[in-house]
């Protein structure tokens, strides 16, 4: 059998794909979005827009954003993921332990890429991730916070690595 060629050492290397953003706003109104950009007072979004995917997505019912979220991380709906509101029937809030399916950013981690989450509703306490991870409880919470030690508030929960580091992602 013939053997395969040598790679030529000259040639580059396939480039690195381009970094994917997931950008979320919680109760969002498109209508106002489209008029500001259209008005030209969101040139950002509209950048966006133009070089992007703008989308409306259609919701989960009953409309509770722990659960939109948590399918938008993972893919599955309440029965796939079990994040069924804010609070279990026991009145104590749901976490992401309690979520029974893999969110995007830990598959792309095992994957082997880079990640950066920020503020994600259902994130604490941060679970390890190829990258950083600021919980919802550290970016809905921080400065707020008003005993720093409260085990259930610790930066080293709210994120991960437990001390951010400031560096570039891409």
């Amino acid at each position: 059998l013939p053997s395969e060629p040598e790679p030529d050492s000259t040639e580059s290397s396939s480039p690195l794909p381009a970094p994917v953003v997931l950008l979320g706003m919680d109760g969002l109104d498109r209508v106002m979005l489209d008029r500001l950009m259209e008005s030209g007072e969101l040139p950002h979004f509209q950048r966006l827009a133009d070089e992007g995917i703008l989308t409306d997505l259609s919701t989960t019912r009953p409309i509770l954003s722990p659960i939109i979220w948590t399918s938008i991380a993972t893919g599955y709906g309440v029965d796939g993921h079990g994040i069924a509101g804010w609070a279990r029937s026991d009145g104590s809030a749901f976490t992401s332990l309690d979520i029974s399916a893999t969110p995007i950013w830990s598959l792309a981690s095992d994957a082997g890429l880079q990640v950066f989450v920020a503020g994600w509703l259902m994130s604490w306490p941060a679970r390890e991730v190829r990258g950083q991870m600021l919980t919802d409880r550290l970016v809905l919470s921080f400065p707020m916070n008003k005993d720093p030690e409260d085990e259930s508030v610790a930066i080293s929960q709210r994120t991960h690595p437990s001390t951010p580091q400031q560096k570039d992602m891409f």
